[in-house]
């Protein structure tokens, strides 16, 4: 999943962007919606603990995930 995908997600079914937080959304129908990059999942695999838990703390100061500020990280 890429920054474009992320963003089309939160574009298309988030009710109010700028209230959301670590990657999650609610909709127009108050259902709430993690969107997370599939890389992300496989961090926990591949990155060592330290490292995995520095990403998990950037994404919580995060609202929309942003990839690109992740990457920073690895």
């Amino acid at each position: 999943m890429k920054q474009k995908e992320i963003d089309s997600f939160y574009q298309g079914f988030s009710a109010e962007v700028e209230s959301e937080q670590c990657g999650w959304l609610v909709d127009k129908k108050g259902i709430s919606w993690q969107i997370v990059p599939r890389m992300f999942l496989d961090f926990a695999q591949k990155l060592s603990p330290t490292a995995y838990q520095k990403i998990n703390q950037q994404i919580l100061t995060m609202k929309k995930i942003e990839i690109a500020q992740i990457e920073k990280l690895i």
